[in-house]
């Protein structure tokens, strides 16, 4: 479960769901109430709703509450819900899993990863010069 809160008002919920879809997600259904499966309780009425994933078919269902403590996130995280507690929480999310999956296209197109420079330092311990290692002790510098 990811927890990030800081309130934000319904301008900016608007602007979350005009930004996701753009990024390519399907468009959540705001104002929706939760039951839980088991007990038909509502566990909370939630700002942003994605039952489905961020696209169908495709993840765990994403759930957006702007008020933590009026809901039970816990129970949520229970039955497979990303619970997020701000839009830019959510938003980064959103991001990051764009970038991963951009990669993970680039390499199927064989494009390899950028790679470390490789170290030239030689291992502790070991001598420098190897002609050193077999003179006798009298000739050595």
């Amino acid at each position: 479960m990811r927890l990030m809160t800081r309130t934000r008002g319904p301008n900016d919920v608007a602007a979350l769901i005009a930004e996701l879809t753009e990024l390519g997600c399907s468009e959540p259904a705001v104002d929706s109430e939760i039951a839980d499966p088991a007990t038909g309780r509502v566990l909370a009425v939630r700002r942003g709703l994605l039952a489905e994933g961020l696209q169908p078919g495709q993840g765990s269902p994403v759930v957006l509450e702007l008020d933590p403590g009026e809901g039970d996130l816990g129970r949520l995280s229970e039955l497979g819900y990303e619970v997020f507690t701000s839009c830019d929480s959510l938003r980064g999310y959103v991001r990051r899993r764009n970038q991963e999956a951009a990669g993970s296209a680039e390499r199927q197109r064989g494009r390899p990863r950028a790679r470390p420079p490789r170290q030239t330092r030689p291992a502790r311990g070991r001598l420098r010069t190897p002609a050193l290692r077999y003179a006798p002790r009298s000739s050595r510098p």
